[in-house]
């Protein structure tokens, strides 16, 4: 039995939500942005008005608002996002236990196994799509396939609110004729790359041998050349199934820049906050950080360092941090934006080396006060608990 593979994507879904929960603004130009006081005025969501206008992801509002002067801006609420992202998943998992997330708004489901319980494919993405519509008021796209690419293909194809069937009967005529950088996973470099050796189109790869595509585009071109042929064989994932944790990290756009090292300390701690919860609750902790800074130039740089001892305190995480900086950044413009990043994980439960000079004592006990502090954020939200230090900072 061939598998089948539906790619569900709700549509524009930050503004959808923001709609929904406001039916009045439903028929205007919606869109949904940062703080342009913030300096994080850009569009993260759109509604089909929006876009019927040409306003894209990414637009500066200062930019989108020479197109109309009735723009409604909404400042995201993400807390919303998550609630109805998990009650889209849980409609999903009636269907079919195999439930892989793509990003928040975005999953794969295999529903092979489903067939003789909901009917075919298409009766299938239908039923899902309708009954997501009934309880939530919000739209998908659903792409159907007998594998991952093919099935997030069809979804991007046709929007909102469609069902666009690709597998191996039809997908030369679905999808051959189409420019190379509508392929899922390709990039801009490598489309630049094909182009500038005549090749604009998806058929023009699957045309080309195996041993051309690794000439020009190394390992990835033969996976590219395979995927374009429908041979993608990437299962879907358990939705139990929970990739290794690769990185864990929090950024920031500052309302004035930073001109000097001691400025950056506050702002690491900030984030460091954040960072350190999420490490708690994957009970991990980290051997490497990593800052990006960015500049009032936008030249961004990253700067790393594995550490003697594994850290989680938000103070120790700060500290690294801040030293990383002092270290390696060459000061020669105001900073705007801050990220932290930390990866190389290892388990709580496992033992790793200490530093010989490492005050165990103090970290246990820093530990045990913001496992705390996790508990009464938890009950009674982020700002139940601020240090002294970060009042200015946070507002």
């Amino acid at each position: 039995m061939d598998r089948v593979i539906l790619h569900c994507d709700l549509n524009n879904f930050y503004a959808s939500v923001e709609c929904m929960l406001n039916p009045d603004i439903s028929k205007f130009l919606v869109v949904v942005c940062g703080r342009i006081e913030d300096r994080s005025g850009i569009v993260l969501a759109k509604n089909d008005i929006a876009k019927k206008l040409g306003i894209k992801t990414g637009d500066n509002i200062y930019n989108i608002e020479k197109k109309s002067s009735e723009i409604i801006k909404v400042l995201p609420h993400f807390d919303q996002y998550l609630k109805y992202s998990k009650i889209v998943k849980e409609i999903y998992s009636r269907f079919t236990d195999l439930v892989e997330p793509y990003g928040i708004d975005e999953c794969w489901l295999d529903v092979t196994g489903s067939q003789l319980l909901f009917g075919t494919p298409y009766e299938i993405a239908y039923k899902i799509k309708e009954t997501i519509k009934e309880e939530t008021g919000l739209r998908i796209s659903v792409g159907v396939g007998d594998n991952k690419i093919f099935a997030k293909m069809g979804s991007d194809m046709k929007k909102p609110d469609a069902i666009t069937v690709i597998n191996s009967v039809n997908y030369k005529d679905k999808i051959w004729n189409l420019p190379i950088g509508d392929m899922f996973g390709i990039g801009k470099a490598t489309v630049k790359k094909l182009n500038a050796i005549g090749i604009y189109k998806i058929k023009e790869v699957a045309e080309l041998s195996e041993v051309d595509c690794k000439k020009i585009m190394g390992k990835s071109g033969v996976v590219l050349r395979e995927n374009i042929l429908g041979l993608d064989k990437t299962p879907v994932n358990h939705f139990k199934y929970a990739d290794e944790i690769k990185s864990i990290g929090h950024g920031r756009t500052l309302k004035q820049d930073i001109t000097s090292y001691k400025e950056a300390h506050k702002v690491f701690l900030s984030l460091s906050e954040d960072i350190s919860t999420k490490m708690r609750k994957s009970k991990t902790v980290a051997c490497t950080v990593q800052i990006t800074i960015k500049d009032n130039t936008l030249v961004s740089k990253d700067y790393q360092k594995t550490l003697s001892t594994p850290v989680r305190t938000s103070r120790e995480l700060a500290d690294a941090a801040q030293n990383i900086f002092e270290e390696k950044h060459l000061w020669e413009n105001n900073v705007r934006a801050i990220t932290i990043s930390v990866k190389n994980f290892v388990s709580e439960e496992d033992a790793y080396e200490i530093n010989l000079f490492d005050d165990g004592s103090k970290r246990k006990e820093l530990e045990g006060i913001e496992a705390k502090i996790d508990l009464i954020r938890d009950k009674y939200g982020k700002t139940a608990l601020k240090r002294c230090v970060l009042i200015d900072e946070l507002k």
